[in-house]
């Protein structure tokens, strides 16, 4: 999440995070001042209404400049539609 999300982000935020497992990431919200706030995911730039969602990600980077601030952005992991689950039984004594 951005700085105080949901409430406007604060001038001059920087922050990185690196994943160590590749992961895709749901753009939840998402409201970032276009070309000036930018969201790096993998070194991919993200701002304005231009969103993550559905990127695979393994690096994000977050940059405010020193001007117009916005509500900022809440990324979440998303579920693969390859992730299976196994229950395992016991069989009747």
């Amino acid at each position: 999440m951005s700085g105080n999300y949901p409430g406007l982000y604060s001038n001059s935020e920087r922050c990185a995070f690196t994943i160590h497992e590749q992961v895709k990431i749901e753009a939840v919200d998402f409201s970032a001042e276009g070309d000036y706030d930018i969201l790096y995911v993998n070194g991919e730039e993200y701002s304005g209404e231009d969103t993550p969602h559905g990127v695979l990600a393994s690096q994000i980077k977050w940059e405010s400049d020193g001007s117009i601030v916005e509500s900022g952005w809440k990324l979440c992991p998303r579920a693969s539609s390859g992730e299976t689950t196994t229950t395992t039984t016991a069989p009747a004594p």
